[in-house]
């Protein structure tokens, strides 16, 4: 896997404490906090508002994407959810 990968790990070790890994169960979308992105992602983007003819589901989620991006204040609210909080510390 990529995130045990050696570039990973010298990356991690470079940072000085600045970021952390943490290694999740295979299959933990609970535990994870691009779950909440799709999770929004599907309550407030394309699946509220389907695509027009010739629009490209691609490009619209890149939209979604980007707008999610500007946002710090939703960006941060993804990890106070109590299973990710981890992510946060």
């Amino acid at each position: 896997p990529v995130h045990k990968s050696k570039k990973v790990r010298q990356f991690v070790a470079r940072q000085q404490g600045k970021i952390s890994i943490f290694l999740l169960p295979p299959y933990a979308p609970d535990l994870n906090p691009d779950e909440l992105v799709w999770n929004y992602i599907r309550q407030t983007g394309t699946a509220r508002m389907p695509l027009k003819k010739g629009e490209s589901l691609l490009e619209r989620t890149f939209i979604d994407l980007e707008l999610i991006a500007q946002n710090k204040a939703l960006i941060k609210s993804f990890f106070r959810e109590t299973t990710v909080s981890f992510a946060s510390d």
